[in-house]
Parts: structure tokens; sequence; C-alpha cells
């Protein structure tokens, strides 16, 4: 009873914060089960003032890694803020397209790795108005959640 009560007041509070903004959807939820290797350990989806976001912790058998996406109004706006977070302090490793069923380029995918002593591994994409960034410390951690969710 104690576990449900804390999880609904952080989502209510989460909530209450979030409505100063305007009108706010927010979900929370958390998964525990140590049985399977990939599981979410997080997951927060946010919709304020027509702005739809979210982000996500996943555990891995290489490490943790950290999902977040955001919808824009336009292809165009997810594609100048896709080019911003491929410049900023990062090194691109790979580049390809991003391709619907019709093999159609609906977007653009890139591997990067940041330039500080620390490293930090992003695959950044965009696919139509959607822009995705999944980051890990590990470069085995990307490869592993790109096969599995067939990215």
């Amino acid at each position: 009873m104690q576990k449900i009560t804390k999880e609904f007041l952080v989502v209510f509070l989460i909530f209450l914060f979030t409505s100063a903004c305007g009108s706010t959807f927010v979900s929370k939820s958390n998964a525990t089960n140590r049985d399977v290797e990939s599981i979410p350990i997080e997951s927060v989806d946010a919709e304020t003032n027509g702005k739809r976001f979210g982000d996500t912790h996943f555990s891995l058998s290489f490490g943790e890694l950290f999902l977040s996406y955001e919808y824009f109004n336009s292809n165009e706006i997810a594609n100048s803020k896709y080019l911003e977070k491929k410049s900023a302090d990062k090194q691109i490793l790979k580049t390809e397209d991003v391709l619907d069923k019709n093999e159609k380029k609906v977007g653009e995918k890139s591997l990067a790795a940041s330039k500080g002593n620390k490293k930090k591994f992003c695959l950044i994409w965009t696919k139509n108005n959607k822009l995705t960034e999944v980051c890990a410390e590990s470069l085995e951690a990307l490869t592993e959640f790109e096969q599995t969710y067939k990215i």
C-alpha cells in the first residue's frame, strides 16, 4: 500500500508542477522483473501545451541507457533539432537514412560519441516529425538496443 501511495504521489506532484504550464498529460511506469534482461527501469511520457515528449531508462546486459523523444509540429523543426543535437560536442561515427516500409526516406540517424574525457555514445535520429536520442556509456549497450528494437 505504501509503495502505491508513493508512486501516486510522485505522479500527482509531476502533474501539479506541469499543470502550471497548461494542459498536461503525464504517465509514469516502473518495471522490476529481474528475469527479463532488457527492461525499462523508469518511463515518463508527457504532453504539455501540445508538445509531446518522454524519456525512459533501460537496463541492459552491457549497462544502462537513456532514451528521450520529442514530437514537433513539422519534419523541418525535427530535422533542425536533430542537426543541433548532432553537432553539440559530439564526434559523428556513422550516419544513415531512416526509411519507411516503402523505402522512402523519412529521416536520418547518426551514431555519435562525446568528445569529453567521460565517453558517452548516442544514437540520434528523426522519423518524420519525431526526434529520438538514445545514450549510453558503452557502444555495446547501444548496439544491443538497436538490434533488439530494430532501430
